[in-house]
């Protein structure tokens, strides 16, 4: 199209351009034949100067096109390498998006997990103190079975001693009381004994006296 352009471009300017006009013939014909040629010949020189000139610009025209083909087809072919890029950066934008999902994802299930195991460290914290808790309480109850026992024990020991002791009791006293009975009985003797003596001591004096 662009050598079209220059060909009708240059076919315009030739038509346009300046022409040779011929004098006017001579009176002789070899005159104006030969003015004629002359004419001719400087015509032919510069149509082939325009040659030349067209054949120049079309030499650079048909370089310009191919570097613009070269370039058209460099462009294409880096347009295609873009859009392969791009399909590949969309590809891996969405592999990104699909790992990112993927770790928040399990970034939930660790949270999820580091709450269970909490949950369950504190449960096993329950159960071990819930555990000590029973063991202290089984170990105080028997403890305090051990205690009732020997409480029982004591009670027992401390009835069987009050027994023993009022059985001491009761017999000290009943002795107490038979002593006591006694030391009456002996009180009562020598009482009556005294009386007697003093009744006999009398008698020996009034004797005594009665015979003086």
């Amino acid at each position: 199209m662009v050598r079209l352009d220059i060909y009708a471009s240059s076919e315009a300017g030739e038509r346009t351009g300046p022409r040779l006009v011929p004098p006017p013939p001579p009176d002789t014909t070899a005159l104006a034949l030969d003015d004629r040629g002359a004419a001719l010949g400087k015509r032919e020189h510069a149509l082939t100067a325009r040659e030349s000139g067209l054949d120049r610009r079309e030499t650079t025209v048909a370089a310009h096109e191919s570097a613009l083909e070269r370039a058209a087809s460099a462009l294409a072919s880096r347009a295609a390498k873009l859009a392969e890029q791009e399909q590949a950066l969309a590809a891996r934008e969405d592999e990104l998006d699909r790992s990112e999902a993927s770790l928040v994802e399990r970034e939930a299930q660790v949270d999820q997990a580091r709450v269970a195991e909490v949950e369950v460290a504190d449960i096993a914290r329950q159960r071990r103190r819930l555990a000590a808790q029973e063991e202290a309480l089984t170990e105080r109850t028997l403890e305090m079975e051990r205690v009732e026992q020997q409480l029982e024990e004591r009670e027992r020991n401390l009835a069987e001693t009050e027994a023993k002791v009022r059985i001491d009791l009761e017999l000290k006293e009943e002795e107490l009381e038979d002593r006591e009975q006694a030391v009456t009985d002996q009180e009562h003797r020598l009482t009556r004994k005294e009386r007697e003596l003093k009744t006999y001591v009398g008698q020996l004096q009034g004797r005594l006296s009665l015979a003086q």
